[in-house]
């Protein structure tokens, strides 16, 4: 294997996969058809958000409904989104499954 391989599984970072246009619209769609109070608004930071962090995505999207059964008053489900992509969240019941398993590992 090369070096430049082995960097790359190493180095997250280094070489990040795009997401199509359609793959992004289709994420976009799952957004909007959320049920939350205030309703989820698409905007262009949304979309940047989205193609910039695509492997974070789906545990945003998760967390985000979690944030929306668990929490009280959620002013800007944009933010908790953007946020969760940014951050790498994850829903607390699978961030407390993957903890349990690495510790009997």
């Amino acid at each position: 294997m090369s070096q430049n391989y082995m960097r790359s599984l190493l180095d997250p970072m280094e070489k990040t996969v795009q997401p199509s246009q359609q793959e992004v619209q289709e994420v976009l769609q799952q957004l909007r058809e959320i049920p939350c109070t205030p309703q989820f608004r698409l905007n262009r930071e949304i979309q940047r958000t989205v193609k910039r962090y695509w492997e974070n995505v789906p545990g945003a999207i998760a967390y985000l409904k979690e944030a929306i059964r668990t929490w009280k008053g959620i002013k800007s489900p944009e933010a908790v989104f953007v946020a969760a992509c940014k951050e790498g969240r994850k829903p607390e019941v699978q961030q407390a499954k993957s903890g349990a398993i690495a510790w009997f590992e």
